[in-house]
């Protein structure tokens, strides 16, 4: 009910129209295979919002222990496709992280 048939439609014809389906699945396939996600230590400042929704959520000091998390949002709605759920809360959340790397 969050998505409307169009873009129900629109998301998966985008990815066989530039046969991009295979690599955007492929972080799932590794991490099915492994049975874990690995991500590498990283000095590049991330901000992160967490949806309360998503189905690959991951615990924040698990993350903050490989990532330099600067700004960490816990977002009250949105599931794994924040930007077609929540988009105005997305949007606003990727601002105010802007803004923090501005100052």
């Amino acid at each position: 009910s969050v998505f409307s048939m169009d873009q129900l439609l629109a998301n998966p014809t985008l990815y066989w129209l530039t046969a991009t389906g295979g690599s955007s699945a492929r972080l799932y396939y590794e991490t099915e295979q492994t049975n874990s996600f690995i991500a590498p230590r990283s000095t590049v400042p991330v901000g992160y919002a967490d949806f309360v929704g998503d189905t690959c959520r991951l615990p924040r000091s698990w993350l903050e222990d490989r990532l330099n998390i600067i700004k960490w949002t816990a977002m009250p709605l949105g599931g794994h496709f924040p930007a077609m759920e929540v988009p105005m809360a997305l949007a606003d959340n990727i601002r105010d992280f802007s803004a923090e790397l501005v100052l």
